[in-house]
């Protein structure tokens, strides 16, 4: 691909107004295989699945989001306060702590 066909495209986050119809899938390769790639978890129901992405070492495929390592590009995690609100940052600049293979407690 040389690029020429590729486009810029937004996304609005939060509640549909209507229900969606369309739907685009985006394989694993192609997701890795851009420039900029960007997960978005939000609300106290993704609190364990950030924590469990983010922080412990899973089995492969288990949590696909932990399967997104863009080559080239660069990964960026959002989150909101709620979603990150069981995570254990304090532990992260301690390398022997890596990869974790425990669900914090």
């Amino acid at each position: 691909m040389d690029g020429t066909c590729l486009q810029e495209a937004t996304a609005t986050v939060g509640q549909a107004a209507v229900a969606v119809k369309d739907t685009v899938t985006f394989s694993l390769p192609m997701i890795n295989a851009s420039r900029q790639v960007a997960l978005l978890m939000m609300g106290d129901a993704k609190a364990e699945v950030a924590s469990r992405v983010l922080e412990c070492q899973s089995l492969p495929g288990a949590l696909p989001a932990q399967m997104v390592r863009p080559v080239g590009g660069t990964l960026h995690y959002m989150l909101d306060q709620a979603s990150a609100s069981q995570l254990t940052v304090a532990g992260w600049s301690d390398w022997k702590l890596w990869p974790r293979s425990e669900i914090p407690k």
